[in-house]
């Protein structure tokens, strides 16, 4: 294989070779940028998102237990064949979950079907 604009085998910080991409030999301006980024990572620590998150988890469980406590009161509840009373903050609770089921479900399907169609096209 011909080499272009490169004579020397690329490595990466590690020193292993870099293989040849699928459209041919990775172009040196990249494999030296990958190399500057890597460098300017090293010596310095990237957050995990943990802090961020747990606050986010912390402001949406204290929002649920405002929720809840201001929706005590019982509601009738019928649903076909099935009658109830059930306090307020439940039956909002339960819809939305059941949203989300109902939700990440129709997810699931489409992202297969697409994948499959992705699969039969030709390339």
């Amino acid at each position: 294989m011909a080499r272009t604009r490169h004579q020397e085998p690329l490595t990466d910080v590690t020193g292993r070779r870099i293989e040849a991409s699928p459209g041919g030999i990775i172009p040196p301006e990249d494999a030296v940028r990958g190399e500057a980024r890597a460098k300017a990572a090293v010596g310095r620590s990237e957050g995990t998102g943990v802090t961020a998150g747990l606050l986010l988890l912390i402001l949406l469980g204290a929002a649920l237990v405002v929720m809840v406590a201001q929706n005590v009161e019982d509601v009738p509840f019928s649903f076909l064949w099935w009658e109830a009373t059930v306090p307020l903050a439940v039956l909002l609770l339960v819809s939305a979950l059941g949203t989300l089921v109902v939700d990440q479900a129709v997810g699931v399907v489409w992202r297969r079907r697409r994948r499959r169609a992705r699969a039969m096209r030709p390339a």
